[in-house]
């Protein structure tokens, strides 16, 4: 490795003098070094894959923790490296916490975010959809390609307000959390739903193929497994809304829908709200809203209009 990576690379930050597992790591690669029976397996399985390229390019790099971007580069040795990703949106998804505290959860991406050369030409949203993720996550950045200013009118501008020139809604729902267990591919895990949410979701989808927009145009997202399933339960219900997507925040990175309906699921009476929250607090009482890289990538997937349900 280049010493000139030395100050940013993970691989070398978690070795230094007083990192807190800095000897049982040293212990760990001498026993590497010396053990034939581990090395030699090793060293050949890399060389009998080894292949040499000029050029290694890395997509969605932002989402990659350093040991997955790496792997590539040393079994390639490429000449040149290009890592294409956003590191405002998904990071890698780290469930260790020890691992988390050491950083395994920032991309090689976003160490080298001082020498990106950002893309600031966007050909999604509406123009006034894109007004706040581009101040509140982009410097104020973002632009509006011309492909989408010219775009033929919304058939439900009506809905939308000040004549239809903002495509934004926050719709106030004074529902309750609940958490349950659901199963995931890791087992059971805890999830949030809020029924009063779901119930409005379904009569926004309902109105909005009353007014004549194709089901396959809409995409129902939320951050809680819960909410996605029982949501998606209550539409398979219906006929003529079977047909609309629903996804969590994670799993809708890269994907886009003229319209796309969030539901923020938490909610806490407002009695029990500090005026000056804590981080602590934020984190037990907002969960994965308080992620801002999901609520960037939650806030950039409609391309004509965004309704967001929750809880004011």
């Amino acid at each position: 490795m280049s010493e000139g990576l030395s100050d940013i690379a993970l691989h070398r930050l978690i070795r230094k003098h007083g990192k807190p597992y800095a000897k049982l790591l040293a212990a760990y690669e001498e026993k590497f070094r010396t053990d034939p029976g581990t090395i030699l397996p090793t060293e050949i399985r890399l060389y009998k894959s080894k292949i040499f390229e000029a050029t290694v390019i890395i997509d969605e790099a932002g989402m990659c923790t350093e040991p997955e971007t790496l792997i590539p580069l040393v079994s390639v040795q490429p000449e040149q490296v290009v890592l294409i990703g956003d590191h405002q949106q998904l990071r890698p998804i780290i469930t260790e916490p020890i691992a988390k505290q050491l950083g395994m959860d920032i991309s090689l991406l976003e160490k080298y975010k001082e020498k990106a050369e950002m893309l600031t030409t966007q050909h999604r949203m509406h123009h006034r959809i894109c007004e706040f993720p581009s101040s509140a996550f982009y410097n104020g950045k973002l632009r509006t390609a011309e492909s989408v200013m010219r775009r033929g009118p919304d058939p439900i501008y009506s809905i939308w307000p000040n004549n239809g020139e903002t495509p934004t809604v926050f719709c106030h729902v004074d529902g309750r959390e609940d958490r349950l267990s659901v199963k995931s591919g890791e087992g059971n895990e805890g999830s949030k739903s809020n029924g009063a949410e779901i119930g409005y979701v379904i009569r926004i989808v309902q109105g909005m193929i009353s007014k004549g927009v194709s089901p396959e145009k809409i995409i129902v997202l939320s951050q809680y497994n819960l909410q996605c399933a029982q949501i998606a339960e209550r539409l398979k219900k219906n006929s003529s809304l079977r047909k609309i997507k629903v996804s969590t925040v994670v799993k809708s990175q890269g994907s886009e829908a003229d319209y796309v309906i969030f539901s923020t699921v938490r909610s806490k009476p407002r009695n029990e709200i500090d005026e000056k929250p804590s981080k602590g607090w934020q984190k037990r009482h907002l969960g994965l809203i308080n992620d801002e890289n999901q609520m960037n990538v939650a806030l950039t997937r409609a391309k004509r209009g965004l309704i967001i349900v929750g809880k004011l």
